[in-house]
């Protein structure tokens, strides 16, 4: 899995830390990678590219109209995390 972020390298590692997820990421990008920001998809293809996925085996969670604009222009599929009801989900679940 990666992370690709419009945040900067510092903010994005420590919050990945600070919610213990951070070893489930193989590759993380992040706005000191130099590129066009999100709604650009340069993120999401550097990050597919890293991975060796194709384009269309990936799927994005994303909460920014930017990062949904972003996923598509890059060709993959996308999961509109706002308009999940999580405590819904998660009772349905149990």
């Amino acid at each position: 899995m990666a992370v690709a972020s419009n945040g900067d390298a510092r903010t994005v590692h420590a919050t990945l830390e600070g919610a213990g997820i951070a070893p489930l990421f193989s590759v993380i990008i992040t706005a000191d990678d130099g590129l066009r920001p999100k709604p650009f998809p340069d993120a999401f293809l550097l990050a597919a590219e890293r991975m060796a996925v194709e384009t269309d085996r990936c799927l994005v969670f994303e909460d920014t109209e930017g990062g949904i604009a972003a996923a598509h222009a890059a060709g993959m599929r996308v999961v509109d995390v706002r308009t999940w009801d999580l405590p819904q989900y998660v009772r349905a679940h149990r």
